[in-house]
């Protein structure tokens, strides 16, 4: 089974298509339209969403800097997370969660967007690490449940929302993000942050994690919230 993974050329100006085995993780190229990125780019969208049993989901998230960590952190469920960018246009990305390793396709937006999610195996997931562009992110995630006014709540117990707080390690060493997904539009634009929260920079230009990869020197290793 192959599929297409459509990447742009960094030596010419046209598109370059890439053929992923992901069984054999093969990788091989040649020259290609811009029509027929967009042609292939569907085609992929398609693979994953029959593979992955119709996991085909609108992403409605904001995202936050955070100006301090909330009390009895390590109490919360967490996962060691690296993530890479085989492509940022469209955004392709492999993820190794604990002992589990996806290859996700993102639609573009920055508060609401389609994503297209699949399972893959170690071996291929370590076979396309080496095709990542950039940085590889590697951070801890926590999942902190709060109620409708932003509340923590306790470990264990269920929220009407839950945090997802990115701890990151490495060359973000210090970077903090705080994300909540939503079910609408509607809900996103009107919640309130708890007041631990900093600036929200869900449509900043930089902050999103595929730009993180390529190198943002204004936020690595930072000591410290907030930014």
């Amino acid at each position: 089974m192959f599929i297409p993974i459509l990447k742009r050329s960094q030596r010419r100006n046209n598109l370059q298509i890439y053929i992923i085995n992901i069984e054999g993780c093969r990788i091989c190229g040649s020259p290609f339209t811009k029509r027929g990125f967009k042609a292939l780019l569907n085609a992929v969208r398609a693979w994953i969403y029959i593979r992955s049993e119709g996991r085909r989901i609108m992403e409605i998230e904001r995202k936050w800097l955070v100006k301090k960590l909330p009390e009895n952190l390590n109490s919360y469920p967490s996962s060691l997370i690296y993530q890479g960018y085989i492509s940022k246009d469209p955004v392709i990305r492999i993820r190794k969660r604990d002992n589990d390793f996806y290859l996700t396709v993102k639609g573009k937006g920055h508060l609401c967007r389609e994503e297209f999610e699949l399972c893959i195996e170690k071996k291929s997931f370590e076979k396309l690490l080496n095709k990542c562009e950039g940085i590889v992110l590697k951070k801890s995630r926590y999942v902190i449940p709060i109620d409708r006014s932003g509340n923590v709540l306790k470990p264990g117990m269920t929220g009407k929302y839950c945090i997802e707080l990115d701890v990151f390690e490495g060359d973000y060493e210090g970077l903090v993000y705080a994300e909540i997904e939503f079910d609408t539009e509607d809900e996103a634009i009107q919640f309130i942050p708890p007041e631990w929260f900093g600036e929200d920079v869900t449509l900043l230009k930089g902050y999103s994690n595929a730009e993180l990869s390529e190198g943002n020197e204004d936020l690595m290793n930072k000591n410290g919230f907030g930014i």
